[in-house]
């Protein structure tokens, strides 16, 4: 399963020009946590709810950050525009990856949704972590399907070359293959398939010929 499968491609945006009294508006009436800043359809940043509540700080907090952190804070207080106070240089995707690649961009930037941008900068979605729970959910049948009609052939396989159940997301595969390379690559593959827990993995990979 790729990003584009699963990402939201009527993404809400906003321009860096926008005040950020727009731009909080946006925020309550569409019933998003963070707005893709667009200009000339590339993408310049991205805007989140943090930004606008630190408007509401103190300012009194700066010495129990870190010194970067505290000048972004006082940045964003001083910020009257969304191109003032989004964060530059936003982490994105790119539509043709696999779901296992946003999910892993997630966890290590600590971001609650990914821009989906081509080849070109374009933005053409956004995929946030309520998508990928959205996928982990899917049903079994899915999985199965997904095993047998594209994990399966990845690696010469037909859909019915192994025996594939699978139940509350545990995937069983028994079956001999020919390689132990290829082996290997279907088990790890089986694995990142959205919506798999665990794997019980019965597959025999050919004895190699001694020389």
């Amino acid at each position: 399963m790729r990003v584009q499968d699963i990402m939201t491609r009527d993404v809400v945006t906003v321009s860096p020009g926008a005040s950020l009294k727009e731009a909080a508006e946006l925020f309550e009436t569409r019933h998003v946590s963070g707005l893709p800043v667009v200009e000339a359809d590339r993408l310049v940043g991205v805007l989140s709810e943090t930004d606008i509540v630190s408007k509401e700080t103190s300012g009194f907090s700066n010495g129990e950050v870190a010194p970067a952190e505290a000048a972004h804070l006082r940045r964003e207080r001083a910020a009257g525009t969304v191109g003032e106070a989004m964060t530059p240089g936003a982490v994105t995707v790119e539509p043709e990856f696999s779901v296992w690649v946003a999910a892993d961009l997630m966890l290590v930037h600590d971001v609650n949704r990914l821009p989906v941008v081509d080849r070109t900068g374009e933005l053409v979605g956004i995929v946030t972590r309520e998508d990928l729970v959205r996928a982990f959910a899917r049903s079994d049948r899915d999985i199965e399907r997904d095993i047998r009609e594209h994990v399966l052939p990845s690696v010469g396989l037909g859909p019915a070359a192994l025996d594939v159940t699978v139940v509350q997301g545990i995937v069983t595969v028994t079956g001999d293959m020919d390689s132990e390379m290829a082996c290997d690559c279907l088990h790890a593959s089986v694995r990142l398939v959205p919506g798999v827990v665990h794997v019980a993995w019965h597959v025999v990979p050919a004895t190699p010929v001694p020389f």
